[in-house]
């Protein structure tokens, strides 16, 4: 049985945080998958809107 952990990630860009995130994965790849789904979405909607 897989369990879930508390995963904090930091993007920088330089020396400037520029995203903090906190979820909860069963493994670096499940956060990757999640991070990866947050920040598509996101540039779907974008284009979308244009």
């Amino acid at each position: 049985m897989k369990h879930e952990e508390v995963f904090k990630i930091e993007i920088s860009v330089g020396s400037e945080l520029v995203a903090k995130h906190e979820m909860k994965a069963y493994d670096v790849i499940d956060v990757i998958e999640k991070l990866a789904h947050t920040y598509l979405d996101n540039d779907k909607e974008r284009f979308d809107e244009k």
